[in-house]
């Protein structure tokens, strides 16, 4: 029976995980409650949020129409960044870069309260800069989420917070459609070398598959500005428990 609680514990996991990408917030400690060691809890954790990201894949499609190659750029980067993420987190420790995280989610985090600046002032080269400059950082992030992962989905749209000027749901749909890689590649590798508790899994991935299909409806639904606070407050609550974590 305890495992069944599992599953309303996906559900909210997959929500903030499609409408914020901070589904650990809920789940990690769920996990770590029901007694799970730590490294265990966490690779069961990434396993379950694999089927989260095909519920937020197929959510989300409709809201991208029109940024089709953008999304499969973006799709690519963070592809490869995570392959080379994986092979980094096979070989080395994430303990010592988890005290700079917190404030890499923080700043991240006022990044998404920044008011938008409009595009319309930006001569041709300087689009092309952020946009050279955005696919650097994304491939950049594809190895981070790999390594380290704790607040990706913040400092991703944050990032698309900056510089893209299409609504929320749009640059958010973009994201939980091009997070499919990244999260296929550390399911595929945690699935075979790691600890994962299955038991666990078949109820927290079935919550997590169908609240990452919620997520993107809920957002077409809500004011942007208040999808954004709720983005803000939750990547404040983040890096308190990121700081306490590490420090």
């Amino acid at each position: 029976m305890k495992l069944l609680a599992f599953f309303p514990v996906g559900l909210i996991s997959g929500i903030l995980g499609a409408v914020v990408g901070i589904a650990s917030l809920a789940s990690y400690p769920a996990l770590i409650m029901f007694g799970l060691p730590p490294i265990t809890a966490n690779v069961t954790n990434l396993t379950s949020q694999g089927l989260l990201c095909i519920g937020s894949f197929y959510s989300s499609l409709r809201d991208i129409v029109g940024h089709g190659k953008q999304t499969l750029i973006y799709t690519i980067l963070l592809l490869v960044g995570s392959i080379i993420g994986t092979i980094i987190v096979l070989h080395e420790s994430s303990a010592s870069f988890a005290k700079i995280v917190p404030f890499f989610v923080l700043a991240a985090t006022l990044l998404i309260l920044k008011p938008k600046t409009k595009a319309a002032n930006k001569t041709d080269k300087k689009k092309l800069w952020v946009r050279y400059l955005t696919m650097f950082i994304l491939f950049l992030l594809g190895i981070y989420c790999a390594y380290f992962g704790a607040g990706s989905g913040i400092v991703y749209l944050a990032l698309m917070a900056t510089v893209s000027t299409a609504p929320f749901k749009v640059y958010n749909s973009i994201r939980n459609v091009s997070m499919v890689g990244p999260a296929v590649v550390s399911t595929i590798v945690y699935a075979t070398l790691a600890p994962v508790n299955w038991l666990v899994v078949v109820p927290l991935g079935l919550g997590m598959l169908i609240g990452g299909y919620l997520g993107p409806i809920i957002v077409r639904h809500v004011n942007e500005k208040y999808i954004k606070s709720f983005v803000s407050i939750c990547g404040i609550v983040l890096t308190i428990y990121l700081f306490m974590k590490a420090y």
